[in-house]
């Protein structure tokens, strides 16, 4: 399975680390990450790119982050797994969004 990490700060980075050690049929695929020095060996690219290129995204971002990535996981039909998800209460929008997708 293919996951892609958005934001590898202290929570990314060990999420990434757990991944690349092994962690049964899960391995990182992409990040997406404004700094271009990453200990991750993988494509860092866009949300939009980070979404078609994962099976399921594991979100690690600022709050105010987090629609953008949600809304390209969601249009996709894509699984999200949330770090912030404070986000979805000062965002409110974002629980509409996800009702519409396939996602889980």
């Amino acid at each position: 399975i293919k996951v892609g990490i958005a934001g590898i700060g202290a929570i990314g980075t060990s999420v990434g680390r757990a991944l690349q050690d092994g962690l049964g049929s899960y391995r990182l695929a992409a990040i997406s990450e404004t700094k271009n020095d990453t200990p991750f060996d993988v494509p860092n690219v866009s949300f939009k790119d980070l979404v078609q290129s994962s099976d399921m995204i594991i979100e690690c971002l600022p709050p105010d982050c987090v629609p953008e990535l949600a809304g390209c996981a969601f249009e996709a039909h894509k699984d999200l797994i949330s770090i912030s998800s404070a986000a979805y209460l000062i965002y409110p929008e974002l629980l509409a969004l996800h009702e519409k997708s396939k996602a889980v």
